[in-house]
């Protein structure tokens, strides 16, 4: 008999599939609330910080992202919200291992070519990370690290219709405790674009 354990856990977030992120984007938790240091981490220039409503910094990241990355931020309680429209930063190892010294933090990516990732890290390393299709074939100093709370979630359900960037999430609120709701997304996010990548990939995605 097929398993539903955790399947209620992934469908609270199909909104994200009708969401300014739809198609493509990379939400990162930063065990943080110093939201000015977690943009720093990512690399944004700060001093051209502004105030925007999340489908307006969706729709200005489109615009510019031939030109730069931009990041939208905001607490969550004691965790610092980053997301990103079509935007990768927060999957970059150079980006996670900056971001997470002396805490933690959590990304789940995905885009319009059905690509996706999970990372994990602390303390200034990527414990765990993995494409939601192939979770068994996981990578990081520490890739089973999530195994006892990641296993029940249905993984091997994808053919038969189950999100994986739900199933990525679901997992992300596992770890972290905070439970995204389109809620999270209401308001104003303070915004910035990102100085040029440090990697030598220089494109997108």
């Amino acid at each position: 008999m097929r398993s539903d354990v955790g399947s209620d856990e992934v469908e609270r977030f199909r909104w994200i599939r009708s969401s300014a992120v739809q198609d493509a984007g990379c939400l990162t938790l930063v065990r943080s609330p110093d939201t000015a240091g977690v943009a720093a981490a990512f690399g944004a220039v700060l001093d051209r910080a502004r105030g925007w409503g999340f489908d307006e910094f969706c729709e200005e990241s489109f615009a510019r992202f031939e030109q730069h990355s931009m990041i939208a931020v905001r607490s969550r309680g004691n965790w610092t919200l980053v997301a990103e429209e079509n935007g990768f930063e927060g999957s970059r190892p150079e980006v996670l291992c900056r971001v997470s010294a002396g805490t933690e933090a959590v990304s789940v990516f995905w885009n319009v070519d059905a690509e996706t990732e999970f990372n994990h890290a602390v303390g200034g390393e990527v414990r765990t990370s993995f494409e939601a299709l192939f979770p068994d074939q996981r990578a990081g100093t520490d890739p089973d690290a999530l195994e006892r709370i990641r296993g029940d979630l249905p993984w091997g359900r994808v053919l038969d219709g189950v999100d994986t960037v739900g199933l990525m999430l679901a997992l992300a609120a596992r770890v972290t405790g905070r439970v995204l709701t389109p809620e999270c997304f209401e308001g104003e996010f303070t915004t910035y674009p990102v100085a040029s990548r440090d990697d030598a990939t220089g494109g997108a995605r």
